[in-house]
């Protein structure tokens, strides 16, 4: 079995601290509610990888409050803002996600980043370009190769 993955966009955030603004800690919970209505049946650990940037953490820090996750992960190869996508290291977090299944089959895997991964990542399974909107979550479920938006802040 392989893990589901969420790749979830960066709230709204100030451009000149790179804080999540208020209305962007509110897309987080927002996200986070319709994330825990989606699991709600699983009984799986929810792990959270999330970029460097720091509009990233925090809004994987609400999201790993949001939903109990017991492990949290910053990674600096996920802070492309500005990377264009030929330039993403897509092989790096491709094996980083291949050692998770390997090591965690069938957990939920929350990958926060920007929009550059967001929206070019899921090319690397086969899908199309997908985009959403601030605090928005692409839901990658590679068995069914079946791919969901939510979107709940749209």
């Amino acid at each position: 079995m392989k893990t589901t993955i969420f790749l979830v966009r960066t709230a709204s955030y100030d451009r000149d601290t790179y804080s999540i603004t208020s209305s962007g800690i509110q897309e987080v919970k927002t996200l986070a509610q319709s994330i825990k209505e989606y699991i709600a049946d699983d009984n799986k650990d929810v792990v959270i990888w999330t970029s460097s940037f720091k509009a990233a953490e925090s809004t994987a820090e609400i999201i790993k409050e949001e939903l109990q996750s017991k492990e949290f992960k910053v990674f600096n190869k996920l802070a492309t803002v500005g990377v264009l996508a030929q330039d993403a290291d897509f092989p790096w977090l491709e094996k980083m996600i291949q050692d998770f299944d390997d090591e965690k089959n069938d957990n939920m895997l929350i990958i926060v980043s920007h929009w550059e991964y967001v929206f070019d990542f899921p090319t690397v399974y086969g899908f199309l370009p997908h985009t959403v909107g601030n605090a928005g979550a692409l839901i990658l479920d590679r068995e069914s190769l079946s791919i969901v938006t939510i979107n709940p802040n749209a």
